[in-house]
């Protein structure tokens, strides 16, 4: 009876929730999508909305949690996926070549954005970041949608202080010091959204011991304990197996999640926890030393996506170590050798942030299960500490062997011949160790040693500090420091002849060193193809066998005193040229073009006219004869020189014949006539003023004559392929007839010479033509007729022709006769 009232009670709840949520309502719309019904068969509906429903999915996590088991579901069914990835194995990581790089967060920008502008996307130096969406019933347990996204938009660099959300508020500076700190995920809902940022880095005594601190909300109100927002700290091996030791997991602390200890969190009424300080935690990472861990960091929102969870966080790598009296003691092994030295009190400290702490010291020390970091004794003995921090698997005891001692003397003294020194310790001998570290450019490494003396190479001009340290077998330590300053070697410089650079072909190198004093010792790297390695100055003349890129290293040693330098010789191949195609246009104006091959090194072109080109293809536009001639392809690989050549000649394009059929006259016709050149494949006549165009291709077409504007000159177009158009023009001349000025100089008497006169107008010069009485005829202007008659008297005709315009006037010529003499006397 009971399981049908609790059935019924969630039918009823989900109709409530089902009918007042809209889809719009929902985070986004496709979690409403409806799945296909073939997709789902198997899929119990029923129960899976029982199980949302108790776990406190309402609202917009209803359709969110639905959407996910639907989705988990046909994923595994037709093998998608084979469920959470959160225990993936994944790639082998990116190993830090330093330990723990940018760890603080000092080195990346900050931002004061609170949207995707300024987040820290893919680039935060030293971590790989990454995100995704919560996702599935236990989703924040499993890690399910974590995180398979780079860009990640929902993490900030802050600068403290940072004034976050309520009810987190300003967020101080870290305990760590520094001002820079990560934001990682908001307090936006309805997205779920994950954040993750790692890093792998080796591990060493500099950095057994990761901390870090963090500040944290998350909205706990209403779900189970694994769908809840989560924060979690994760270490992976160097074969990013996830280590089930040690882990830190948070989840808001509440009645769903009983475990998690509220101790540091502050809960409201509305079921949201925070941290009001800065909550400091640490990890042992002694067992990996010389080997590599990745630290993943992980906050993520509820699986419903209703309900956020958001932290900033800090880190730092510390070495791991115990204090007594303000000596540090490493603290790597199980086992630890500390002092207590010059005194008879001995106050450790415990590696901090592995709370929570127990002492416990041999019999009479009065150490028993002390729970504090720091504790006091004066006895000598074997102490065991054990830290048990939160997520650690099992507890971490270091048994701290504690002597009471004197400290010893630490001093040296150096002699050198010229870079190679020698140290003498001045302090207390062996048994005591002395530890010698550098700190300067190119510094030796640090060493450890019991011999009174030690030597060490540094380079020439250089300052450098040594550091010594002298430990006794008590632990106790002695620190003496010296800073030198090494003289400087013989300069090692030189120079080659001709040059560092030459041609394989005929190569020939001489070194010159730029002190001929010492013994000179030259090595080539790489050796297949160099000269042999020799000693010498000047060393040469020498050549390389084979093209590429040698370093020479020249080391001298002049009387003890060694100094080295190198530089690289480059020994260029020849290279090759070819000159694929080579085409001249067949007419001025158009483009010549060239194409090459060739290399290694760069092409380049020259050409009558000053033309010069670069690269496998060149144009030689408005291409004219002054163009034609010999062009040069060269190839230069770095002085290496191959030149090629070809005759570029531009082709002689023929001139058409052109002709109009006038002089014309109004009312004529006008033929305009050309013969277009072999190969043209375009002609046309073409007139702007007034305008006319003779057709496409039309060689001779006819023109009405009208008017005497349209003489003047024809413009006959034609072109040839990929050659700019070219023109010849005719000039047409038109008249208007006009009639002839007709007279003659009589009359005449007979016996004298008729004068006939014909004067034309116009600027064309007419002919004339005369016709007239007993057959006269004349094709001058001014035609006479001498010993005139009278029958010669009468009409004459003349005909003016210009071209084909004729027009004709008359004039009436008057031959009269001589009188005859009429013969009388006046006598009577």
């Amino acid at each position: 009876m009971k399981n049908k009232i609790t059935q019924f009670f969630f039918s009823a709840l989900a109709l409530v929730f089902l009918t007042n949520l809209t889809v719009a309502q929902a985070p986004f719309k496709y979690l409403t999508y409806v799945f296909p019904a073939d997709s789902l068969k198997g899929f119990d509906e029923e129960v899976a909305k029982q199980e949302a429903l108790s776990r406190g999915m309402v609202g917009s996590e209803y359709y969110v949690i639905m959407y996910s088991m639907k989705r988990d579901f046909i994923n595994k069914k037709y093998g998608y996926y084979t469920g959470s990835n959160a225990n993936a194995k994944g790639s082998n990581p990116v190993i830090n070549a330093a330990p723990c790089v940018n760890e603080d967060f000092e080195s990346s920008p900050s931002t004061t954005s609170t949207n995707t502008v300024g987040t820290i996307g893919t680039s935060l130096l030293g971590w790989q970041a990454s995100w995704g969406q919560n996702s599935g019933i236990n989703g924040s347990c499993l890690q399910n949608g974590c995180c398979p996204n780079a860009n990640v938009t929902d993490a900030w660099i802050r600068t403290t202080p940072w004034t976050a959300p309520a009810p987190l508020g300003v967020i101080p500076t870290s305990p760590f010091g520094g001002t820079k700190i990560i934001q990682m995920n908001d307090n936006i809902t309805a997205k779920g959204e994950v954040v993750r940022i790692q890093q792998t880095f080796p591990v060493t005594p500099t950095n057994a011991l990761f901390q870090f601190a963090y500040k944290a909300a998350m909205n706990g109100s209403g779900h189970a304990c694994c769908d809840q927002p989560y924060l979690r700290v994760e270490l992976l091996d160097c074969m990013n197996n996830i280590l089930a030791c040690p882990q830190v997991s948070i989840t808001p602390p509440g009645p769903s999640c009983a475990t998690v200890s509220a101790v540091g969190w502050t809960s409201n009424t509305s079921g949201i926890s925070w941290t009001p300080n800065w909550i400091i935690k640490a990890i042992d990472l002694s067992p990996y030393l010389g080997s590599c861990v990745t630290i993943k960091v992980t906050v993520g929102d509820c699986d419903g996506w209703a309900h956020y969870g958001y932290a900033f966080f800090d880190f730092q790598c510390l070495p791991m170590t115990v204090t007594v009296n303000n000596i540090q003691f490493p603290a790597g092994s199980a086992a630890v050798s500390v002092a207590a030295c010059g005194v008879s009190t001995a106050t450790m400290v415990a590696p901090p942030g592995l709370a929570p702490y127990t002492w416990n010291g041999p019999p009479g020390s009065g150490i028993t299960n002390n729970p504090n970091q720091t504790v006091t004794t004066t006895m000598a003995g074997n102490y065991t500490l054990v830290m048990n921090p939160p997520g650690i698997c099992t507890p971490i005891t270091k048994t701290v062997n504690l002597q009471f001692g004197t400290f010893p003397n630490a001093g040296f003294t150096v002699n050198n011949s010229c870079t190679t020194y020698t140290i003498t310790n001045t302090g207390t001998s062996a048994p005591s160790v002395q530890t010698y570290s550098f700190v300067g450019p190119g510094a030796p490494s640090s060493f450890t040693t019991t011999s009174p003396t030690s030597v060490v190479n540094f380079a020439p001009s250089t300052t450098y500090t040594i550091h010594q340290t002298v430990t006794n077998p008590q632990n106790c330590p002695a620190t003496f420091t010296m800073v030198i300053t090494t003289p400087p070697g013989p300069p090692p410089a030189f120079t080659a002849a001709p040059s560092f650079t030459q041609c394989l072909q005929g190569n020939s190198f001489t070194f010159n060193p730029a002190v001929a004093a010492g013994t000179h010792s030259w090595s080539f790297s790489p050796a297949a193809g160099a000269p042999a390695p020799g000693t010498g100055s000047p060393y040469g003349p020498v050549n390389f066998t084979s093209a590429g890129t040698y370093t020479v290293v020249h080391t001298i040693n002049n009387a003890g005193c060694v100094s080295s330098t190198q530089s690289l010789v480059l020994v260029n191949s020849a290279p090759t040229a070819s000159i694929l195609t080579a085409v001249a246009p067949p007419c001025a104006g158009a483009s010549g073009s060239l194409t090459g091959a060739g290399g290694p090194g760069t092409l380049s072109w020259a050409g009558p006219n000053s033309w010069t080109g670069v690269g496998l293809t060149a144009t030689i536009p408005n291409f004219q004869t002054v163009n034609n001639g010999i062009y040069t392809l060269t190839v230069n690989n770095f002085g290496c020189i191959t030149t090629k050549t070809v005759l570029l000649s531009m082709g002689t394009v023929p001139t058409p014949t052109v002709s109009n059929s006038g002089p014309i006259c109004i009312g004529q016709t006008l033929t305009l006539q050309a013969t277009p050149p072999p190969g043209a494949t375009f002609h046309y006549w073409y007139r702007p003023t007034p305008y006319y165009y003779g057709g496409y291709n039309v060689s001779s077409p006819t023109i009405a004559i009208t008017s005497t504007t349209q003489a003047g000159n024809y413009i006959f177009w034609y072109g040839f392929s990929g050659c700019p158009s070219q023109s010849v023009a005719t000039n047409v001349q038109i008249i208007s007839p006009t009639s002839p000025t007709v007279s003659n100089t009589g009359p005449y008497c007979a016996g004298q010479t008729i004068q006939l006169n014909a004067v034309g107008s116009g600027t064309v010069v007419p002919t004339f033509t005369w016709t007239g009485p007993l057959t006269f005829t004349g094709n001058i202007s001014n035609p006479t007729r001498p010993n005139a008659t009278t029958t010669m008297g009468g009409i004459y005709t003349v005909t003016m022709s210009i071209g084909s315009c004729k027009s004709t006037g008359t004039t009436n010529v008057v031959v009269n006769p001589i009188p005859n003499p009429i013969a009388g006397s006046n006598s009577p």
